[in-house]
């Protein structure tokens, strides 16, 4: 990071940490049980294993160090500050984590990109091959966009109705939050979930996930919905292929009723029974992180800490429909600041818009600043 970006990363934090600094500690539970770390401004790497007496030591090193990133455990431990062997875990909460750049089975057609250069760290427009500056190789770079997070905002909503519907959990036991980038997290903390081991929380990651998904098991009612949208599916998400041999299945089943479809369904060759359980598995499995969900070890990003990427917190999520994740989540300054931009896409932020910029010096809101540098585009002048 340019050392113009860091003071100025550095100041916007502290005054933010010195500000959210209380409703941090507020939404941490069991403030001493926790393990704590946190990546810097103008350091490498992640500082961990670290241990709070309280909430005011917690507003405390918040405001001393100003992290570009802030996390707690999952877990509680008797040792937090110990090496990991030594910590004696007591239990953690159930995480989920929804975030686009993991999701292996969706159809995202719309995605912006950027053409990143790893020498000289300057950005140009799509389809672009060569930097212009160094005559190096470009490397595309995903861009964050309200279309991604309108999908990820989907797939939180599904895992919620799940937890409800078929494990029975209430909606007043989880706590939905945007994660402060490409996705959502789903917390679980009562008692009874806290004590599960890193066995049944995989248990619960094969049923999300659909691991190891058998026909044989479908409940009847279950593949009727499936089957009406097999009917109205275009298939992009499979290769060419899979895309004939599930086309030739909806013709066949095009003219018949359910009950024949189920039938048929029933007398599908292995091949063809291989290629439709694939299909209601990309349709129906739920994208979460496994790794998330079932270490017991696992740091989560704390709840209205800043996302250094971003510079958007993370916050709870009351109502999904009516969030607006370029929006709700922007605490920083509005401040107005100049800075010089390599390239962006059309972005909309706090609802107005801006760019496509390349190569262009703009005075813009300082929380959309800290997004423009978190992004690796921009540089303050």
């Amino acid at each position: 990071m340019k050392l113009a970006n860091q003071v100025f990363s550095r100041q916007i934090l502290k005054e933010y940490y010195f500000l959210y600094g209380n409703q941090i500690a507020k939404h941490i539970k069991e403030i001493p049980k926790r393990e704590f770390a946190y990546a810097s401004v103008d350091r490498p790497g992640l500082k961990r294993h670290l241990s709070l007496e309280n909430s005011e030591r917690l507003c405390d090193m918040l405001k001393t160090v100003s992290p570009l990133h802030f996390y707690h455990s999952g877990a509680y431990y008797l040792f937090p500050d110990k090496e990991m062997d030594a910590k004696n875990w007591i239990e953690a909460d159930l995480i989920f984590d929804i975030d686009v750049d993991h999701f292996e089975n969706k159809d995202l057609p719309n995605q912006d990109f950027i053409e990143y250069c790893k020498l000289c760290y300057n950005c140009f427009p799509p389809s672009t091959d060569i930097c212009i500056k160094c005559n190096n190789k470009l490397k595309s770079k995903l861009w964050l966009n309200q279309k991604d997070l309108f999908e990820a905002k989907n797939e939180a909503m599904r895992l919620t109705n799940i937890l409800n519907q078929s494990f029975g959990v209430h909606e007043t036991n989880m706590t939905l939050y945007f994660s402060g980038s490409r996705g959502f997290h789903v917390i679980l903390d009562k008692n009874e979930i806290k004590n599960l081991d890193q066995s049944s929380r995989m248990d619960i990651v094969d049923y999300m996930r659909l691991t190891g998904y058998n026909l044989s098991y479908s409940e009847p009612k279950d593949l009727k919905n499936i089957l009406k949208q097999f009917i109205q599916d275009d298939y992009k998400i499979f290769d060419k292929k899979e895309r004939k041999i599930l086309e030739a299945i909806k013709k066949k089943m095009l003219n018949k009723d359910e009950s024949e479809s189920l039938t048929l369904i029933q007398k599908f060759s292995p091949k063809n029974r291989s290629i439709f359980e694939k299909y209601i598995k990309k349709k129906k499995m739920i994208e979460i992180d496994a790794p998330v969900t079932s270490d017991i070890h696992r740091l989560i990003r704390a709840p209205y800490s800043v996302h250094g990427k971003s510079g958007l917190s993370k916050i709870p999520v009351q109502d999904v429909d009516l969030f607006n994740p370029f929006s709700d989540p922007v605490l920083l300054s509005r401040r107005k600041i100049t800075l010089k931009i390599s390239y962006m896409p059309k972005t909309i932020f706090i609802d107005n818009e801006y760019g496509p910029y390349f190569n262009e010096v703009k005075e813009l809101p300082e929380c959309f600043a800290m997004f423009l540098i978190g992004r690796g585009v921009a540089y303050i002048v």
